[in-house]
C-alpha cells in the first residue's frame, strides 16, 4: 500500500494524493473491530470516556499520544478535511485561519491511520465494570431518596452509590431511578465521564427517556 507522507504548511498537496487518501479513509473508516489486551490505543480528542479509570481497569492496553504508532484508534468520528482545487491538479497548503489548521491536522491524523496497521474501536464498546453486580432491593429506596433531593451533594452521592451497581445487569431499575430524580438536582449533578457515559448507554436503550 502507498505510504503518504505528512504535510506541512508550505507544503505541495496534489489532488490525486488527496482523492487518493479520501478514499483509502473512507474504506479502512467501516472496519470497526473490539479491544483486545496488549495493544497500544489513541483516545481521539472528541472520545469523552475517561483515561483514569480506562487505564485502570485496561492496564494490558497502553495510552499513547502519538497515532502513527497506535494499534487502536478509539474515536468518535472520522477525521474531516477538505480543500479546494478550483479545477487544477495541486495545491499549496496554507495557514489563513483555524480551520485551515484544522484540515491539516485532520489531513495528517488521516495519513497516520492509512499508513499504519490501525483499528477502529468505537468508544461505545469500551465498557467499564462496577465494584458490584446487582443493585441490592434495599438499597433502592435509600438511593431513591437521595436522587429525588432538592439538594445536589445529596443526589451526586446517591449517584456514586447507584453506580457502584451494575447497570447493564439491572437496567430497568437503573432507569427508573433515574427518571424520578428531582429536575433541578438532576441539571445541576456533578457530572463524570464513568458516569455520563453509563447514564448514555442507558437512554440509547429507552427512547422515551425522561433524564
Amino acid at each position: 500500500m502507498t505510504q503518504f507522507k505528512k504535510y506541512k504548511v508550505g507544503d505541495t498537496l496534489l489532488k490525486s494524493d488527496y482523492d487518493q487518501i479520501h478514499a483509502l479513509l473512507d474504506s479502512k473508516w467501516k472496519k470497526s473491530v473490539n479491544l483486545e489486551p496488549g495493544k497500544a490505543v489513541f483516545f481521539d480528542k472528541n472520545v469523552q470516556t475517561s483515561r483514569t479509570e480506562f487505564k485502570k481497569q485496561y492496564p494490558d492496553n497502553k495510552v499513547i499520544q502519538n497515532l502513527s504508532k497506535a494499534d487502536y484508534y478509539i474515536t468518535n468520528q472520522k477525521p474531516s478535511f477538505w480543500y479546494s482545487f478550483y479545477n487544477t491538479n495541486q495545491l499549496v497548503i496554507e495557514n489563513k485561519n483555524w480551520r485551515s489548521d484544522h484540515y491539516l491536522e485532520n489531513l495528517n491524523k488521516a495519513i497516520d491511520f492509512i499508513n499504519g496497521n490501525i483499528s477502529i474501536v468505537n468508544p461505545e464498546t469500551i465498557k467499564f465494570k462496577a465494584a458490584n453486580d446487582d443493585l441490592p432491593q434495599e438499597m433502592v429506596a435509600k438511593i431513591q431518596q437521595m436522587l429525588q433531593s432538592p439538594d445536589v451533594e445529596t443526589l451526586n452521592l446517591g449517584m456514586t452509590i447507584l453506580f457502584q451497581y451494575d447497570h447493564e445487569k439491572c437496567l430497568d431499575q437503573f432507569y427508573l431511578l433515574l427518571a424520578k430524580a428531582n429536575n433541578i438536582s438532576w441539571w445541576r449533578r456533578k457530572k463524570t465521564r464513568v458516569i455520563e457515559q453509563k447514564i448514555k448507554f442507558i437512554k440509547l436503550q429507552f427512547s422515551n427517556h425522561r433524564f
